[in-house]
C-alpha cells in the first residue's frame, strides 16, 4: 500500500471513530475498505441509553462529562421536586399529610454503567436517584401533635362575660397550615367561622336602618336643591375579622384568652347602594292647592309625610295602595269627603286623591309609566282638566313604573293651603303636554285625552308620545242620563196590600200586649187545625188618596260630565267606556 493511501485509511477510522462517539451513528464507513482492502481492527460499540419512550445512542468509549449532560437534555429528563410533609385537618384532628420523594437523573450511575458495560448490552435506562424532602414525615407529625393538644375539643370565646366553645371541628375546617422557614403556622379564615360564631352569640345582633335621602333647599330660589344622603345605622353583629387571628394566635402557642370584638355592617342598602341610584337633582315637580282648616288637609298632609323618601328604583313598579295601607283613624287619618255613587260623603282618608293627583302629575312630568290607574267620576276645578286620578281601598289604585336608567325619589311635602310632590333623579327626558282633545261617553259624560311627549336628552332615541285620560259626569247622573242613589238618602219600605184579601176589625179598646225579646219563640205546626175568620165581621175600611212610597231603583253608577272645550281630535279610536253595575269609592 502507497503511503497516500493508508494515510487516507486512517484519517476516514478516525472520523468514523469521532462521529459514533457522538452518537450521531454507531458503525464504521464501507468506502474506508474500498480504498484499502486491509481488514481494520477495532470497530467501536454504540449503546443505546433510554428515557421513557425517547433514545439516545453514544460510544462507551468516548463518554466525557459534557456528553452525558448533553444526553439527558436532549432525552428531556428533567429532576422531579419532592413535595414537603404537611399538616392538616381531617375533620378530627389535624394529621399528616406525607410527603413525597422527588428524583433527578443520576450522571455519575450512567458514567458506571457506560465504563462496564459488555459486548452483548445494546441499550441502558437513564438511572434516576431519588431526591428527599426537607420537611420529613416525622417532623410534621410532631407538629400536629403539638397543634391537636393546643385545639383540644375546641376553644373558649368570650363576649363581655358571656362565655361559649368554639368546637374543634369548626375551627380545623377554617385552618391551614404552613411551614414559614424553620417553623410552622396556622391561619383563620374568618369567612369560615363568621357564621359560627354568629350562632354562638345569637344576642349580641342588632339590625341597622337602610340609608335614605334628604334634601336641602337652597338659599335662593336661583339655587338648585341638594340631595343628602343620610347613612343608615348599621347593624352590629358577631364578629370583627380580628377573631380569625385571635384564634389562630392561640393554636400558634400564643397563649391569651380570645374576646371577640363586635362588628358593623352597612347591609346592601347603605351608603354605597344609595350613591349608586343616580338621585342627583329634581327631575319634575307640582302643587295643588286647598282651603285651610279642612278636615281633609289633615288626610292629604298625613299621606305626604307617610310617603316622603320613597324610592321608585329602575324597572319598579310602586303602588300607593300597597305602600300605606288602609286608611285608618289610628293611622293618623279622619273622616273627609270621599265620591260613592257620584255623590260625595264622608269616610276616613277621603280628600288623599288630592294627592294621588299631584303624585300623577309629577310622574307625567317625569317620564313615568302608569300601570294603573282612574280619574274622578267628578271634576274638580283644583285638578288640572283630564290629567288627574283617584284612590280608594282597596281601588281604584294608582300604580307607577319607573322604565328610566335611574332611581326615582318622591319628596312630598304639604302646608295648611297646598301640597307639592317632587321627583329628584338624573334628568333623562324633557316632557311636555302637546294636546288635548274629548270624546262623549253615552248620553252625560265626557272622556278627556291628554297628549304627552318625551324627548329623550341622549340626542338618539326618537320622542315618545302617549296619552292619559279621565272621564267625567254630574254629580248623581249616569253616563246614560239616568239617576244614581245617594248613599246619604233615608231608605223607605213599602207593604203591598191584597184588596181581596179579608180583612180584620181591630178593637180600639183591646189590650195591647208586650211582647218579651227574651222570651222563648213557639214553631207553629202546620198540621194544627186553622181558625175561620168571620166574613160578616166589621172591616177596616183604608184610604185609596192615601200617598204610597216607590222603593228605591238601583242603577249604574256613571261619570259626570265636566265642562266641555272645543278641541279638535286626533284620528284614533278611543276605548269604549267600561259598563259596569256598581262603583267604587273615590277619595275627593
Amino acid at each position: 500500500m502507497s503511503r497516500q493511501a493508508g494515510g487516507l485509511a486512517a484519517t476516514l477510522i478516525a472520523i468514523s471513530v469521532i462521529l459514533s462517539g457522538c452518537g450521531l451513528f454507531g458503525d464504521s464507513d464501507e468506502s474506508a475498505s474500498q480504498i484499502d482492502p486491509e481488514p481494520i481492527a477495532v470497530v467501536p460499540q454504540t449503546v443505546r441509553i433510554e428515557f421513557e419512550d425517547r433514545w439516545f445512542d453514544i460510544d462507551p468509549s468516548t463518554v466525557s462529562q459534557d456528553l452525558l449532560e448533553d444526553t439527558v437534555q436532549n432525552l428531556g429528563a428533567s429532576p422531579v421536586s419532592p413535595i414537603d410533609a404537611t399538616v392538616a385537618f381531617n375533620g378530627t384532628e389535624f394529621a399528616v399529610v406525607p410527603s413525597t420523594p422527588g428524583s433527578e437523573p443520576d450522571i455519575d450511575a450512567l458514567r458506571d454503567l457506560l465504563r462496564d458495560v459488555t459486548p452483548e448490552v445494546t441499550a441502558i435506562a437513564l438511572p434516576h436517584r431519588p431526591v428527599l424532602a426537607e420537611v420529613a414525615n416525622a417532623e410534621a407529625q410532631r407538629y400536629a401533635d403539638e397543634v391537636n393538644a393546643r385545639l383540644g375539643t375546641g376553644l373558649d370565646v368570650l363576649i363581655g362575660s358571656t362565655r361559649e366553645v368554639l368546637p374543634a371541628e369548626l375551627i380545623g375546617a377554617a385552618a391551614t397550615v404552613q411551614r414559614q422557614g424553620d417553623s410552622w403556622e396556622v391561619s383563620i379564615d374568618y369567612d369560615r367561622i363568621d357564621g359560627p360564631l354568629g350562632v354562638l352569640f345569637p344576642d349580641v345582633r342588632s339590625e341597622g336602618g337602610d340609608a335614605s335621602f334628604n334634601v336641602v333647599r337652597g338659599e335662593t330660589e336661583d339655587d338648585p336643591d341638594v340631595v343628602e344622603i343620610v347613612p343608615g345605622a348599621p347593624s352590629v353583629i358577631c364578629c370583627d375579622e380580628a377573631a380569625a387571628e385571635q384564634i389562630a394566635a392561640v393554636l400558634n402557642n400564643q397563649r391569651r384568652p380570645i374576646n371577640l370584638l363586635l362588628a358593623t355592617d352597612d347591609g346592601e342598602r347603605g351608603v354605597a347602594w344609595a350613591e349608586g341610584l343616580g338621585i342627583t337633582e329634581r327631575v319634575s315637580s307640582f302643587s295643588t292647592r286647598y282651603t285651610p282648616g279642612q278636615d281633609r288637609n289633615t288626610n292629604i298632609q298625613r299621606i305626604a309625610e307617610l310617603t316622603r323618601g320613597v324610592i321608585i328604583e329602575p324597572g319598579e313598579t310602586f303602588s300607593l295602595n300597597e305602600f300605606v295601607g288602609r286608611r285608618t283613624l289610628e293611622n293618623g287619618f279622619v273622616p273627609a269627603g270621599t265620591i260613592v255613587n257620584g255623590h260625595l260623603v264622608d269616610s276616613v282618608g277621603g280628600g288623599i286623591s288630592q294627592y294621588a293627583t299631584t303624585l300623577f302629575n309629577a310622574a307625567f312630568f317625569a317620564g313615568l309609566e302608569f300601570e294603573e290607574y282612574q280619574s274622578h267620576s267628578i271634576y274638580f276645578s283644583r285638578y288640572p282638566y283630564g290629567r288627574e286620578a283617584t284612590i280608594s281601598w282597596p281601588a281604584p289604585a294608582l300604580k307607577i313604573h319607573n322604565p328610566t336608567p335611574n332611581a326615582i325619589l318622591v319628596w312630598p311635602t304639604a302646608t295648611d293651603r297646598a301640597v307639592t310632590v317632587e321627583f329628584y333623579s338624573t334628568k333623562f327626558v324633557d316632557v311636555e303636554q302637546t294636546g288635548q282633545w274629548e270624546q262623549p261617553v253615552g248620553v252625560a259624560c265626557t272622556r278627556v285625552f291628554s297628549e304627552r311627549t318625551q324627548t329623550f336628552l341622549d340626542g338618539e332615541t326618537e320622542p315618545f308620545v302617549d296619552t292619559v285620560f279621565a272621564t267625567y259626569r254630574e254629580e248623581g247622573i249616569a253616563c246614560d242620563g239616568t239617576e244614581t242613589v245617594d248613599p246619604d238618602a233615608p231608605t223607605t219600605t213599602t207593604t203591598t196590600i191584597d184588596p181581596n184579601a179579608p180583612t180584620t176589625t181591630v178593637d180600639p179598646n183591646a189590650p195591647t200586649t208586650t211582647v218579651d225579646p227574651n222570651a222563648p219563640t213557639t214553631t207553629v205546626d202546620p198540621n194544627a187545625p186553622t181558625t175561620t175568620i168571620d166574613p160578616n165581621a166589621p172591616t177596616t175600611t183604608i184610604d185609596p188618596n192615601a200617598p204610597t212610597t216607590v222603593p228605591p231603583a238601583t242603577i249604574a253608577p256613571t261619570t259626570t260630565v265636566a265642562p266641555t272645550t272645543t278641541v279638535t281630535p286626533p284620528t284614533t279610536t278611543a276605548p269604549a267606556a267600561p259598563t259596569t253595575t256598581s262603583t267604587p269609592p273615590e277619595a275627593a
